[in-house]
C-alpha cells in the first residue's frame, strides 16, 4: 500500500510539473495614449501600481499601456473619460497567434 501511495504521489508530481502554467493574454489590448499632463501620467502610475494596467513604453509624450479584458471598461471610465486622454489601439489582441 505504501508503494502504491508513493507511486501515485510521484505520478501526481510529474503531472503537476508538466502542467502549462503560462498566463494567457488573449483579449488583452495595448493602447498608445497621448499624455499631455502630469496628472494623466500620475494616474497611469497609480493604475499600474494597483496592477490594473501594465505600462510597456514611454516615448515622446506617448505611453503604451496593456490592459486586461476585465479592466477595459474601468480604464475607459477612470482614465480616458475622466482625464480626457486620446488613445488608439496599438495591439488589438496581445494573445492572438499570428
Amino acid at each position: 500500500m505504501k508503494k502504491f501511495i508513493a507511486l501515485l504521489l510521484a505520478i501526481l508530481s510529474l503531472a503537476l510539473a508538466f502542467t502549462d502554467t503560462r498566463q494567457s493574454f488573449d483579449g488583452y489590448q495595448v493602447l498608445r495614449c497621448k499624455i499631455t499632463s502630469e496628472d494623466q501620467f500620475l494616474k497611469l502610475r497609480v493604475l499600474e501600481n494597483e496592477a490594473k494596467i501594465d505600462i510597456w513604453a514611454i516615448l515622446d509624450g506617448k505611453v503604451d499601456v496593456m490592459i486586461s479584458p476585465q479592466y477595459k471598461k474601468m480604464f475607459q471610465h477612470e482614465f480616458l473619460n475622466m482625464y480626457n486622454v486620446d488613445c488608439e489601439i496599438f495591439i488589438n489582441n496581445v494573445g492572438e497567434k499570428n
